[in-house]
């Protein structure tokens, strides 16, 4: 891409486009790459079949070899063949590129991704003999009843009739007659080994024909739907998926092989069985890998014009533009339709719906009816097998899930912009427990920001970042892992949600492993139990026992988690796999937990009842607070850098700028109370706190209570305190749920320890920064420098907290991560509650239990020291 190496400048559009709408034309001013390269041609070479095939080019390319023109083509994400036969020479040839980023097929190509151009993917010169096999076309079906397995093999031959072609499967040589054009053969074979994501087996098959060996990899993988209920093989299949663009920082949409193996990698460590390719096809390397370790893959054509709305004025329902839409279709299709990991095809992706969809569904079933056919803007299922909705929330998927009809399957959801998305585990809650719900494919798998490295440091650039006039910010910053391929949170929370396994714990102690994906074969399972923080304690007891079925369950002989203790689990397969964890907590109360030291050498310090001085054995605890504070800074999904959603109503609100104000100070016996009203400017309403503090020998206990008054109209961002440590205070210990950041929505994937992190540790680095960084269901936090020394908080209820070297007003005001300083201390928040995350960035916001609604609070932290 000629922008990611300085040729012009990169721009990120959402859904408009960057030039008039006015099809076919395209501007005038319209940037081109000229491209030259010498290749030598070897002897022997002279007389074969010459082609040479482009894998990508944006948007628009002609192509001359040895002064000759060839001709041009357009589909930026697909396949184009040239035939040059005549115009190659044995020896040096000089083939000559220009590719303009601009064309009629521009308008067809209208993806949420940036407008990048040029050559991208993969050129290659084929040769063939006069005489040779044009087209193979592999097809395969499985009989799970019979455990039969057929494979037909529909070869296209170029050259003289009636050659012969020999077949070699399964170690067997077989010979057959196929004629000028298009002839089948058709094998069958009883207990074939079969092809899913979870068991991807691969056969290989050798066709030879005067003397040129063609040798394919395929599997045996039936698609099915029975009583609305989505099959692979014959057994129910959950698509627990993301939407993958393809995307480096440093190259644009061009990808290394160490790239995707990564993405595989990773995608198949947290439990994702299946990739919607958005929105376009993919390398076709990729699919390679898929096939090769095993991810289902909604393959969609190069189709998205998002910018026409999705009325009957879209182009895709003017007949004009029919030849350039199946066109898409079928270049797809006959790429890749012998992958066993495509297991659907997308007619694209937010183009309306009309005449030429139609005319794209009526070819592609035609031609390939062993594939479902997917297009989420076919509300009416008029063409499509499966029904498709994007960003539904939790309360209409329900509703779904009751009804009968078509399988269903959310090709987006939980927009993963940012910190978040919450509300996952609740999701999968419905799709477990409906049959007609076959899946469900986050937005997205990655960050689209581009590496830029100057005086202020490394960073990642979005759109606005190179002056483009229009563009929609940082919304191409919605991945589950970051530019450079680095998990964000979220993707412990996915792990958990679309773990293969659950673990039931009964009321009675009983352990019960069910097996909830039909991927999970008859094998062995190692049962890990603890009755100790995971992190203090080693796993204690092992049970090991046969898996279930897919489907079914069973009571883990031996394991119980009866009696008033803890219990952890974690189940593995024999091949060490983590299927599933769970845990129950029944005691964490503070008397219970590990502690160092107790002592009365403690002194505090109010002035005019705040509390500013707090000393351990005359060292100091704080450098200022702690004080009240409901303010956070604004998350993708609270509505981020684009000024809306609730972070919006919060500013208008006032609660960015909340003012206390001191009212009543009373002295008692044993206590000091301290009544105060929070409140912004030119607000009516507000928040009365009284504040009791006593000092006793196990520190400093302040209870707190609030009540809002007036009349509230938002949710509250968060409740509970703020307060400044010295910068020393580097080490922080916690008991509760960890390692990792979670709030009241997005806590699936922590598990109760005792947890050690670095303040560095526990920042992370979002693209756009926003709050982050918080650890839930906290029952004890130490802070300490490097002798041990600090402060201890304990907390009832449990509570959450999160530290970092900036403040929240640093993180409000920063736009990029260059923008957050180093302060001289560090900002510690301890929250009684926060506000649900959501994913209302694109997508519904909190439910509404995870809301922060005004209301009575009451809580209690108790301050020590350390050493």
């Amino acid at each position: 891409c000629w922008q990611m190496e300085g040729y012009g400048k990169p721009a990120y559009t959402n859904v408009v486009y960057p030039f008039p709408l006015d099809p076919p034309h395209v501007p005038s001013d319209n940037p081109t790459g000229c491209y030259v390269r010498e290749f030598e041609l070897p002897e022997g070479w002279d007389g074969a079949s010459l082609r040479l095939r482009f894998e990508g080019v944006d948007s628009f390319f002609r192509v001359w070899l040895n002064g000759e023109e060839l001709g041009f083509a357009k589909g930026s994400r697909l396949p184009s063949e040239f035939d040059v036969t005549s115009a190659a020479r044995v020896g040096t040839n000089r083939l000559a590129v220009m590719v303009q980023q601009w064309s009629d097929g521009s308008y067809l190509e209208d993806q949420d991704m940036w407008w990048l151009s040029g050559i991208f993917r993969g050129v290659a010169l084929l040769g063939s003999h006069a005489i040779h096999l044009e087209d193979v076309t592999i097809h395969t079906t499985y009989d799970a009843a019979s455990d039969w397995g057929t494979v037909r093999f529909d070869v296209k031959g170029v050259g003289v009739a009636a050659e012969e072609v020999a077949v070699w499967f399964g170690g067997n040589g077989i010979t057959s007659l196929f004629g000028e054009g298009t002839a089948a053969e058709t094998f069958e074979f009883e207990g074939v080994s079969l092809w899913s994501a979870e068991n991807p087996h691969l056969y290989s098959v050798e066709l030879t024909i005067e003397a040129q060996q063609y040798v394919l990899s395929f599997g045996f993988r039936q698609i099915d739907i029975e009583d609305g209920v989505f099959r692979v093989n014959g057994v129910p299949v959950k698509l627990k998926g993301v939407n993958r663009h393809e995307w480096n920082p440093d190259t644009g949409r061009t990808l290394t092989l160490r790239d995707m193996e990564e993405d595989i990698r990773l995608m198949k460590a947290h439990n994702i069985n299946a990739v919607r390719c958005s929105h376009y096809p993919p390398d076709p390397r990729f699919l390679d890998l898929c096939d090769l370790h095993g991810l289902y893959v909604i393959d969609e054509c190069d189709l998205e014009t998002h910018g026409f709305d999705y009325g009957p004025d879209n182009i895709t329902n003017d007949p004009a533009w029919a030849a350039s839409c199946v066109d898409r279709m079928q270049r797809m299709v006959e790429r890749d339709k012998n992958h066993p990991c495509v297991i659907m095809w997308s007619l694209g992706n937010e183009a309306g719906f009309g005449v030429n969809h139609r005319a794209m569904a009526e070819w592609t079933k035609k031609r390939d009816p062993s594939r479902p056919l997917h297009y989420e803007q076919d509300h009416k299922g008029e063409v499509t097998d499966v029904m498709s909705q994007m960003y539904t929330s939790h309360e209409a998927l329900t509703n779904i899930a009751s009804e009968e009809g078509k399988p269903f399957v959310l090709c987006e959801y939980a927009h993963a912009m940012g910190n978040g998305p919450g509300g996952l585990g609740e999701y999968w809650d419905i799709i477990w427990n409906s049959p007609r719900c076959m899946g469900a494919f986050v937005w997205e798998w990655i960050d689209h920001g581009i590496r830029m490295r100057d005086e202020r440091g490394e960073w990642f650039a979005y759109g606005g970042d190179f002056g483009e006039p229009l563009h929609d910010s940082n919304f191409v910053i919605d991945g589950l892992v970051s530019p450079d391929r680095v998990p964000s949170p979220a993707m412990t929370e996915l792990k958990k949600v679309y773990a293969p396994a659950m673990i039931h714990i009964g009321e009675d102690g009983k352990v019960r492993v069910e097996n909830r994906d039909a991927d999970i074969r008859h094998d062995i399972g190692y049962l890990w139990q603890s009755s100790g923080l995971p992190s203090v304690n080693s796993w204690e007891d092992s049970f090991v026992f046969c898996l279930p079925k897919p489907g079914e369950s069973l009571d883990v002989y031996g394991a119980s988690a009866a009696g008033e203790g803890n219990f952890w689990y974690r189940l593995v397969r024999s091949d060490g796999v983590e299927l599933a964890t769970a845990e129950i907590i029944r005691d964490l109360s503070p008397e219970r937990l590990p502690h160092r030291f107790r002592s009365q050498q403690f002194e505090v310090k109010f002035d005019g009842g705040q509390l500013i001085a707090l000393r351990y054995a005359g060292f100091d605890l704080l450098k200022s607070g702690p004080r009240i504070n409901v303010w956070r800074a604004p998350t993708d999904n609270d509505g981020g850098a684009r000024g809306a959603g609730i972070q919006a109503e919060w500013r208008r609100a006032g609660l960015n700028r909340m003012t206390e104000r001191i009212d009543e100070v009373r002295q008692e016996s044993d206590a000091l109370t301290v009544v105060s009203r929070l409140a912004p400017a030119q607000a009516r309403f507000g928040l009365r706190a009284t504040t009791i503090y006593r000092l006793s020998a196990f520190g400093l206990e302040a209870s707190y209570s609030v009540e809002p008054e007036g009349e509230w109209n938002v949710p509250l961002p968060r409740i509970g305190l703020r307060l400044e440590l010295p910068e020393t205070f580097e080490n922080v210990e916690w008991v509760g749920l960890g390692p990792g950041e979670a709030y009241i929505d997005s806590k699936r994937g922590q598990s109760t320890g005792l947890w050690n992190a670095k303040v560095d540790e526990l920042h992370t680095p979002y693209v756009f920064p926003q709050e982050n960084g918080n650890r839930t269901e906290v029952q004890r936090v130490r802070f300490t420098d490097a002798r041990g020394w600090g402060l201890e908080v304990t907390g009832e209820p449990a509570f959450d907290f999160s530290a970092h070297p900036y403040t929240i007003e640093d993180l409000d005001l920063a736009t990029h991560t260059y923008d957050l300083p180093r302060r001289d201390s560090l900002t510690v928040t301890l929250d009684h509650r926060h506000h649900g995350i959501g994913s209302n960035s694109c997508g519904p916001g909190p439910l509404e239990h995870h809301c922060l609604k005004a209301q009575p609070f009451q809580w209690k932290f108790i301050f020590r020291g350390v050493m």
